[in-house]
């Protein structure tokens, strides 16, 4: 962890700002019971996002890893753990195999035993920036909190692209639709809950980085002091205006890289499935000094 203040005065303005970093390592060593997994769900028992295994950072996101879309037929492609491209489709005649090898061969389907670990859902390194200002009877304070090197399983994506009767995001509209087109959205096939991780299939595409900047507070105050306010028994009077999550940086494209929808379990984390983000807030305030 890292920590460093600074402070500066100039006649009528002051300045004080603190840094501080924190940098973290985590790994598992070793576990009970033979030193077997633990497996992280979420909502219910099906949907595996998480894995605790020895060598990795705990919690660590887990799910099927993807090799884009087979241009000739619009199915996704799969890797299963013998290393092998699988690929499935939704809408297969009666007593065929929805999953098949590139060649057509019947394959075995994906299932957690394939999936693989992902990344790292604790954050590595994490810290704020904080910043308060004073001139003559205005200040202000501005507080920045930071943190990255981790992934989010971004649930809400698959979801919207889980094609059932829900609504969809504009990314449909990059589907495969002629043989030889290169995309990352399979065709839509309805009742396909498999191609995209929904409904409790986990895929590395929706694994994402969550790095971010967020402007955590803002506070701007004005002090009016005199002799007017001496006569009626008052030092100062001081009126302010705070916002709180004024904006956010990130190249996560869910709700919030800081949202969860596991609240605090320590197996389950780094998982954002339609959840609503952290609010905007708006204040503004009167404080009286006697």
């Amino acid at each position: 962890m890292l920590s460093v203040a600074i402070s500066s005065k100039k006649r009528d303005f002051t300045w004080n700002s603190s840094l501080n970093f924190t940098h973290v390592k985590n790994k598992v060593t070793s576990l009970s019971a033979g030193n077997a997994d633990i497996i992280g769900y979420t909502h219910t028992t099906t949907e595996a996002n998480n894995i605790t295994r020895v060598g990795y950072a705990v919690g660590s996101l887990y799910g099927a890893v993807t090799d884009g879309v087979n241009p000739e037929n619009g199915q996704r492609i799969f890797i299963n753990k013998n290393g092998e491209r699988v690929q499935y489709s939704a809408a297969v005649a009666s007593g065929q195999s929805n999953w098949t090898y590139l060649d057509g061969r019947v394959a075995n389907p994906i299932t957690v035993a394939d999936y693989q670990v992902l990344g790292t859902a604790l954050p590595t390194y994490y810290g704020g920036f904080n910043n308060s200002f004073r001139y003559k009877a205005f200040d202000a304070a501005v507080n920045f909190t930071f943190a990255g090197g981790n992934k989010v399983m971004n649930g809400t994506r698959g979801t919207l692209l889980d094609q059932r009767f829900y609504n969809n995001s504009v990314e449909v509209l990059n589907r495969w639709t002629t043989a030889g087109q290169q995309t990352d959205i399979p065709r839509l096939v309805y009742n396909d809950v498999i191609s995209n991780g929904s409904a409790g299939f986990s895929i590395d595409q929706n694994a994402e980085k969550a790095d971010f900047l967020r402007l955590q507070q803002l506070t701007l105050g004005y002090t009016f002091r005199g002799n007017l306010f001496n006569k009626i028994g008052l030092s100062s009077i001081r009126i302010y205006g705070q916002a709180s999550n004024l904006f956010l940086i990130t190249g996560y494209s869910g709700t919030d890289p800081e949202s969860s929808s596991n609240g605090n379990s320590n197996t389950s984390i780094g998982v954002e499935k339609n959840s609503i983000g952290q609010g905007r807030t708006w204040t503004a305030g009167l404080n009286v000094s006697f």
